[in-house]
């Protein structure tokens, strides 16, 4: 089973490529980073079900699905996109309506678990802007995966150390 430090850095990697995904303009690209995107949020939903679901998990698999939906929204209109024959994000029609209540949603989980929120403008002007949005609250998802991984860590320690010192006392 995939451990947590490797789905965190599959999303690193992934966040990594994302920066290049908007400058290079180009729609089919766009599509197979979400899609790539859409493969690490389900893997990280399948190892949520098999380890002890906390408060901490609950709000990581609510990040977790608003950047599913997020990049649904976007993925839409590169599809039609895609469909009318353009090649270039820039001449894309965007449905502003589609996306925007998802990026709302969004920063709205960053701020409420980071204390910053992680979509630069709530009016994107085109799909560069989005999937620009997307990858900068990818990395305060990231910052709170980590997170999470830590305050666990500290938590299995802590516990290793009394059960050592119970096992001492007996």
């Amino acid at each position: 089973m995939t451990t947590s430090r490797e789905l965190l850095g599959k999303f690193k990697y992934l966040a990594k490529r994302g920066r290049g995904v908007a400058p290079s303009n180009d729609v089919r690209r766009a599509r197979e980073w979400i899609r790539e995107l859409w493969e690490i949020t389900e893997e990280l939903r399948r190892y949520a079900k098999v380890i002890e679901f906390d408060k901490e998990i609950k709000s990581l698999m609510e990040f977790n699905d608003q950047l599913y939906y997020a990049t649904d929204s976007i993925d839409w209109n590169l599809r039609t996109c895609e469909e009318e024959g353009k090649r270039l994000l820039g001449e894309c029609r965007v449905d502003l309506r589609n996306i925007v209540p998802h990026l709302e949603d969004l920063d709205a989980i960053s701020r409420k678990l980071t204390g910053k929120g992680c979509v630069r403008s709530l009016e994107p002007k085109n799909l560069a802007t989005s999937l620009n949005d997307i990858v900068s609250c990818l990395n305060s998802f990231i910052e709170y995966f980590e997170d999470v991984i830590e305050d666990r860590e500290k938590l299995i320690e802590a516990l290793d150390v009394i059960k050592g010192e119970e096992e001492k006392v007996s």
